[in-house]
């Protein structure tokens, strides 16, 4: 017998134990059961949702993915009703990683006793510093697609001011530490790499040798106002990236 996508009653009812039948949303929690009228039975108000999808139409669906592995315990989440349908209306904003951490945060509150006002404790810790670092790296992003302009009118010396700025934006971004946000830590490792490019052109355009450090290029500027371009863009899309995690 060929095993389908869907997930078995056995591993149903251990995701909603293992949620303690509360739903995984921070910003919700939700119990997911209630009595019914009848005094032996229950109202189930939750469902297990699949974090990649079971079918090619669902939302988050890995065509990678055996219909074992779709089906498996680590594939689901326990959400309420609501939260389920609301995870597949926009998967962009419910991606997987995050799905994933929504599950590994609620199940380690679950075994540390379910302490009351976790949402709310959640959201004093990690919004705060959240919405620092999505601060922090507008500013440096803004900073870097300016730099050029700032340097050929005189305004910053060579690229000292552009290290400088990226040693104090590291120091800043380190000190928030996990913030628990799939993909911004390796969005900001090339942010970084793409300082020291910028860097390196800098320095180049002010020696004997002012070559570019892409062979696309022609010459060393068209390579800067490329990198300037590519920090204006990200400059753009970092709020996209974040607004999802700014409310918990």
């Amino acid at each position: 017998m060929s095993i389908g996508p869907d997930f078995t009653k056995k591993v149903v009812d251990a995701l909603a134990k293992r949620a303690a039948q509360i739903c995984s949303n921070p910003d919700c929690h939700n119990p997911t059961s209630a009595p019914h009228s009848n005094p032996a039975r229950a109202v189930i108000l939750g469902e297990a949702a699949h974090i990649n999808g079971a079918r090619p139409t669902s939302a988050r669906y890995d065509p990678n993915m055996t219909d074992q592995e779709r089906s498996h315990p680590s594939n689901g989440i326990w959400l309420c009703v609501s939260c389920a349908k609301k995870i597949d209306k926009d998967e962009s904003i419910f991606p997987v990683e995050f799905l994933k951490q929504w599950r590994a945060n609620h199940e380690a509150w679950v075994a540390g006793g379910c302490p009351s006002k976790k949402g709310n404790q959640n959201k004093v810790v990690m919004r705060p510093a959240r919405l620092k670092v999505r601060n922090e790296v507008k500013s440096f992003l803004h900073f870097c697609s300016t730099y050029w302009t700032m340097h050929c009118q005189g305004m910053v010396k060579g690229s000292n001011d552009l290290i400088r700025e990226l040693h104090s934006f590291e120091k800043s971004v380190d000190a928030e530490g996990p913030l628990s946000i799939p993909n911004l830590e390796s969005r900001i490792k090339e942010i970084i790499i793409n300082v020291w490019k910028m860097q390196r052109l800098v320095d180049r355009l002010a020696g004997p040798n002012p070559r570019p450090l892409d062979s696309t290029y022609d010459t060393a500027e068209d390579n800067i106002d490329a990198l300037v371009e590519w920090f204006a863009q990200q400059e753009k899309e970092i709020d996209e990236l974040l607004e999802p995690y700014l409310t918990i």
